[in-house]
């Protein structure tokens, strides 16, 4: 397991949803699992995840420009 899933599960500190290593909710009011952000590997080798943003509080990943 890793630091951020010590127990198989993520607790989110804001609203207490609990999301499996995968980022499906098990359990808590988050209305879809955790958001996946694009990545890029640059010209050196090294992983950039790509800053995108998404509407909250909503059932479909929204992305906002």
């Amino acid at each position: 397991k890793t630091k951020n899933f010590p127990d198989g599960v993520f607790l989110c500190p804001c609203h207490l949803s609990i999301y499996d290593e995968a980022g499906k909710v098990i359990d808590g009011p988050a209305p879809r699992p955790l958001d996946v952000l694009p990545l890029q590997v640059d010209a050196g080798g090294e992983l950039k995840i790509i800053d995108v943003e998404y509407k909250a509080g909503v059932n479909n990943q929204i992305r906002l420009l």
